[in-house]
C-alpha cells in the first residue's frame, strides 16, 4: 500500500483524534480519526485505520481500512 513512501505524519494503531486534522505532506492513519480532515497531499488509511468524518478533502486517498 505504501512501499517506499516517506510519511510526514502518522497516527498509530491505538491512537485517536477527534476534531480537525489538516496536514500538507503524506499522512498515514492506523488509529481512529473523527471530525474534519483536509489533506493538501495524500492520505493513507491503513488496514487498522478508522476514519469517521463530516468532511474529507484529499489530493490522493488510499484506503485499506474504513472511511465513513
Amino acid at each position: 500500500m505504501d512501499e517506499g513512501l516517506d510519511f510526514e505524519g502518522f497516527l498509530g494503531e491505538g491512537s485517536s483524534l477527534e476534531g480537525d486534522l489538516r496536514f500538507q505532506g503524506p499522512f498515514r492513519i492506523d488509529g481512529r480519526v473523527a471530525g474534519h480532515v483536509v489533506a493538501d497531499s495524500g492520505l493513507w488509511v491503513g488496514p487498522m485505520g478508522k476514519v469517521e468524518v463530516t468532511t474529507l478533502e484529499a489530493e490522493t486517498l488510499v484506503v485499506a481500512g474504513t472511511v465513513r
